[in-house]
């Protein structure tokens, strides 16, 4: 029963991969069902999945697209893959500014914390969608005092 189940997913990204790449009467089938049949289930997933990558890059770039089983053969998604995990890995990093009200702790230890580094705070601003005036910082508190400063927050608590 498992083997059935491995091999009709198998057989789905199989057919995904036939579906996503244009139509050309000189591919032969059988060796780009062989080739695609001894990848890693990981693999194969990346291979079927960003074949339209590869495609629209081709079209939209002037190149010329290889074949399907020299792309499965020299792993063609891998560049791709590279692409697609760099922007998951900025996206994660990205950082949404927090708005820290002045007098506050965090206000406070942001202070000491661009003091301790000769910078200048900046000027509190107003900003009428915010409660009070305050700044967009990276982070609710800084990174020194960040743990500490949630300890102190959940103590007063």
């Amino acid at each position: 029963m498992m083997m059935f189940d491995i091999s009709r997913a198998a057989q789905s990204r199989y057919d995904r991969l036939r579906r996503e790449w244009p139509y050309d009467p000189t591919i032969d089938w059988g060796q780009v069902e062989a080739l695609f049949f001894v990848l890693s289930v990981a693999e194969q997933d990346h291979c079927s999945r960003l074949a339209s990558r590869y495609v629209l890059y081709c079209r939209r770039s002037g190149r010329r697209l290889k074949g399907l089983a020299k792309w499965i053969e020299t792993r063609g998604w891998a560049g791709f893959l590279d692409v697609e995990r760099r922007a998951v890995q900025q996206a994660g990093s990205r950082q949404v500014p927090v708005w820290v009200i002045e007098g506050t702790r965090a206000w406070d230890a942001w202070q000491g914390y661009r003091q301790a580094r000769g910078q200048r705070m900046p000027s509190p601003d107003t900003i009428r969608a915010e409660r009070g005036r305050g700044w967009w910082f990276p982070s609710l508190f800084p990174p020194d005092a960040a743990e500490q400063s949630y300890q102190q927050v959940r103590d007063a608590s």
